[in-house]
């Protein structure tokens, strides 16, 4: 495996098992397992996160990010990963727009400029993953 996709990997992994601490808190529907007596039943419920990028349809890194996340769900089959990428970058940043104006951001995304991410450092919408990448030796 090249360098860049060992990368690649790590950091989508990262990335997935990062964007966990924001699925792991519950529905939010106001029902708790116990209430309703099936500790079983939800604890094999699938966590579902969202995946985002400019790479789909027939782009060599689309391949690699399909690889890889079917890998992930092998590895995980807790765990659904839903690809919403978009090829066409108009179509894309719009798309990613409203998915953040909205509240329903996707858990991993790509954002190929600068501007805004500081916004959304500071309002919450992206997720610190220093703490993440110093314990990962994928990514030391």
């Amino acid at each position: 495996m090249s360098m860049r996709n060992r990368l690649l990997s790590g950091l989508l992994t990262v990335m997935l098992v990062g964007s966990l601490a924001g699925c792991s808190g519950g529905s939010g529907d106001g029902n708790s397992s116990s209430d309703s007596g099936s500790d079983a039943q939800s604890s094999k419920a699938k966590v579902k996160i969202t995946f985002m990028s400019r790479d789909s349809g027939d782009t060599p890194m689309a391949k690699v990010y399909e690889d890889q996340i079917a890998a992930f769900m092998k590895d995980n089959p807790d765990i659904e990963v839903q690809n919403d990428s978009v090829y066409e970058e108009v179509a894309y940043n719009n798309k990613l727009k409203v998915a953040i104006s909205t509240g329903e951001t996707p858990n991993i995304f790509y954002y190929p400029a600068i501007a805004g991410l500081t916004e959304w450092a500071q309002s919450g919408v992206l997720l610190d993953l220093t703490g993440a990448q110093k314990e990962s030796a994928h990514l030391e």
